[in-house]
């Protein structure tokens, strides 16, 4: 009987490491969407495991429940201290998968009980231990497998669900989306408490006599999830409606700003018709001043119309007025901060690329890029901003040099995070700028080295765009 006894202890201990090694690897995976770098969410997952197996191989005095958040504490600790962002979206990933951990094994064990049952009321399990110990090998076998996809698929839904892993928590989005764990959490810790106190008192659970306690608590079990995930998808759809309102707001302003370059361009086009109008006039008193020897009044009168003719000469000519008009007032911008300003951007000519659309680009880039210069400028008193565009056979390339100071964020498509508040606008720029370049069949994409932050945008020419 003792060596049947090291047998059941042996698959008991692999069972715990297995098991023990699923939960770690699918709080891993449920953390990496949510974590900077990919091997945070992986040192997330290893603390896990190392805590919880520490306290398996050294027993101490305390519930599974508290072991395992014990366990889940640490792991979301690490993850904290790697990834020092977005504080109580962690806190909400740690109580959810906590939760749901919890959640999962209840569902899983309801059915478990109703196998175990089928088996124990055979005669032969009472009769053999060689038939006890391969029940409880093959009840091992299937609660891991089921465990495991279970709690995967769960952490897969949720993942998917959750759209907007990248943002910050408010404290009141953080109370209404941590609700439903909490309230998961209570319930499960009631029903196990009542079953518990029933075994104290009976002598075995509730849920292994009572059919109706376990369909009743498992029921429980699923609405519970079903309510987590379902108020994840809530709050990820009124956060896209959120930002959809945010971006409309920002291209309204867009569209505001790009009618002023167009009235800015009408009216240097109405004065310089006004003085190709009036320039016959001009050239009779030349004429006549020159006839009746008022040389001096002559120069006069022709160094003034020269420096009006100056002024109304556009000091960029990138190929069409509107982007004129734009690079100028960048330019202009950036040199009263004291930002060196260099320019080689020229609009091409022969496609058919809406003029709107490469504004959004132009506007967007540059204000960004005169904002980081800025912060460079003020630290290191020299910054620069570099702007070029050429064309290789239907490819059309913008590129967007600037100063930079300091470490940057990237997100997981390779783009910078913004760190200013989104509430006021900030981080939809590049959101902006990469719809235009998709609806082009093209994309941006964005590198920093050396002090300097570089972004390309791509658009493709097509036979239409071309002109063909």
């Amino acid at each position: 009987m003792e060596e049947w006894d090291s047998y059941f202890r042996v698959v008991y201990e692999i069972y715990v490491t297995i098991h023990n090694s699923l939960a770690a690897a699918a709080y891993a995976y449920f953390c990496v969407p949510f974590a900077a770098k990919k091997r945070y969410a992986i040192a997330t997952g290893v603390i896990y495991f190392v805590s919880i197996s520490i306290m398996f191989i050294i027993p101490v005095e305390i519930s599974n429940f508290v072991a395992y958040g014990a366990s889940m504490i640490a792991g979301i600790a690490v993850l904290c201290i790697l990834d020092r962002t977005r504080m109580l979206q962690k806190i909400f990933l740690a109580v959810t998968f906590f939760t749901v951990r919890w959640l999962t094994a209840a569902v899983k064990n309801c059915f478990l009980v109703w196998g175990h049952q089928c088996s124990v009321d055979l005669k032969r399990y009472s009769q053999s231990v060689e038939y006890q110990f391969m029940v409880y090998l093959m009840q091992s076998i299937v609660d891991c497998i089921v465990s495991g996809l279970i709690i995967f698929g769960i952490v897969w839904i949720i993942r998917r669900a959750y759209k907007y892993n990248m943002e910050n928590m408010t404290i009141k989005e953080f109370v209404l989306m941590i609700l439903p764990s909490m309230s998961g959490m209570v319930g499960y810790a009631m029903l196990k408490m009542y079953d518990h106190m029933y075994w104290e008192d009976k002598g075995y659970d509730l849920s292994e006599v009572s059919g109706s306690f376990n369909m009743l608590s498992m029921c429980y079990y699923l609405a519970s999830i079903i309510t987590i995930v379902v108020m994840i998808v809530f709050f990820q759809s009124i956060k896209e409606k959120q930002e959809e309102m945010r971006q409309n707001e920002l291209l309204c302003s867009q569209i505001t700003s790009m009618k002023q370059h167009i009235g800015e361009v009408e009216r240097l086009y109405s004065e310089i018709r006004g003085l190709r109008h009036d320039m016959g006039n001009h050239v009779m008193i030349l004429e006549s001043l020159y006839s009746t020897g008022e040389h001096t009044a002559a120069d006069e009168y022709m160094t003034a119309l020269k420096n009006t003719l100056i002024s109304q000469e556009y000091e960029m000519k990138s190929g069409n007025p509107v982007t004129d008009v734009i690079l100028l007032e960048r330019r202009r911008k950036a040199q009263e901060k004291g930002i060196e300003f260099l320019c080689q951007f020229h609009y091409p000519q022969h496609a058919h690329m809406n003029v709107f659309d490469v504004s959004i680009i132009l506007s967007n880039a540059l204000d960004n890029a005169i904002k980081a210069a800025q912060v460079v400028q003020k630290e290191k008193g020299k910054a620069i901003i570099y702007i070029g565009s050429y064309t290789k056979n239907n490819m059309y390339m913008i590129e967007i040099n600037n100063s930079v100071t300091g470490e940057m964020e990237w997100d997981r498509d390779g783009l910078p995070v913004s760190t200013l508040n989104k509430k006021e606008g900030h981080g939809y720029g590049l959101l902006n700028m990469k719809r235009v370049a998709q609806k082009y069949y093209g994309d941006i994409s964005a590198e920093c080295k050396d002090g300097i932050f570089r972004l390309n945008i791509m658009m493709v020419m097509t036979a239409k765009e071309q002109g063909n």
